[in-house]
């Protein structure tokens, strides 16, 4: 059981030449109770405040973006537990600079800061939604982190395409261990949440083309390697060398939206973690559309895994017992007025 309140304010101030900006406070608090006899987690109140402000200067064919946020997050948990209280800065620059007539080259840079989850610190149960057996750790540090993401963006009336590469070392970062034990009681994998300083490095590239007025050819693919460079490991839970390509045809009410998506085996794993193999899955998606006075009504056949294919997603936690879901078919009306 949640109880919960939040609140927010932003005020947009006076534009001044080329300089416009934001500034605002929000935050919220939480009465977190778990009920029952498997609760994973104590009574605990939880209260978060940040303010923060985002300024832009914006020239004909260049603009900065820099920004900073400060925030306070308190915990106060019930029974033989730690009261914690975490205050933190981040902060963020960037700029967008206009290279070729439709083509833009976008830099960013970001200090972060981020309070560990009241699950982090205070679980010590099952965790059904997961099939986990959680245990938190109440010694928990705040997360900090600096990183760079670099990319380019080109859009025309036939293409629109984009790529990009990013670099984000984050120091104690909360990741989930797998121990390799089971609880004796609910014979549930036992997980523990511990922390490490990481390194991610990753790309990601899309692409969308014309061919013709009634059809767009894509295609999409991404890539992300993540360790803990204090352990050489692979952290857990990190997707493999992903892609998809698809077509989009319309022609007057219908749509035709084929799309095969594939996923590399995923081998670098950290202890105890289990690899998956890769796949290619076949999704196809089929609408018609029409106007009755004022309202437009919308049939969609969509089709996921048509060929049956036996997969199981790296980012599941309960990928050993659960692949994902096979052959599929849904038929939805949407009604909109």
């Amino acid at each position: 059981m949640r109880r919960n309140f939040n609140y927010r304010a932003n005020f947009n101030h006076r534009r001044e030449g080329k300089l416009s900006g934001t500034f605002g406070f929000s935050g919220f608090t939480r009465d977190f109770l778990s009920v029952g006899a498997e609760a994973p987690a104590p009574h605990t109140k939880q209260h978060s405040f940040a303010a923060y402000a985002l300024e832009r200067l914006d020239f004909e064919k260049v603009g900065f973006q820099f920004g900073g946020r400060i925030e306070q997050n308190g915990y106060r948990p019930e029974g033989d537990f730690r009261a914690r209280n975490f205050l933190g800065f981040s902060a963020s620059g960037g700029t967008r600079a206009r290279v070729w007539n439709g083509g833009t080259f976008v830099a960013n840079y970001q200090h972060s800061f981020r309070a560990p989850a009241l699950e982090e610190l205070y679980n010590h149960g099952p965790h059904a939604g997961i099939l986990t057996f959680d245990i938190g750790n109440q010694d928990l540090v705040a997360e900090q982190g600096d990183g760079i993401d670099l990319s380019l963006r080109h859009t025309t009336t036939r293409v629109r395409a984009d790529a990009g590469v990013y670099y984000y070392n984050i120091r104690k970062f909360v990741f989930t261990a797998f121990t390799g034990q089971d609880d004796a009681a609910s014979k549930l994998p036992i997980i523990r949440y511990e922390q490490s300083t990481s390194r991610f490095v990753g790309a990601e590239a899309n692409l969308e083309v014309q061919a013709i007025p009634t059809l767009w050819l894509s295609g999409r693919v991404d890539y992300a390697r993540a360790e803990l460079t204090d352990q050489s490991k692979p952290l857990p839970r990190i997707p493999p060398l992903r892609g998809s390509i698809g077509i989009d045809w319309r022609y007057k009410a219908f749509g035709f939206r084929p799309q095969l998506v594939m996923a590399r085996k995923q081998d670098r794993v950290f202890d105890h973690e289990t690899p998956t193999a890769g796949y290619a899955v076949l999704n196809v998606a089929g609408s018609y559309t029409f106007v009755t006075r004022r309202l437009t009504h919308v049939l969609a056949l969509n089709g996921n895994n048509l060929t049956n294919r036996l997969y199981r997603n790296h980012l599941s936690f309960v990928k050993k017992i659960a692949p994902e879901m096979g052959r599929n078919v849904r038929l939805n009306y949407t009604l909109r007025f």
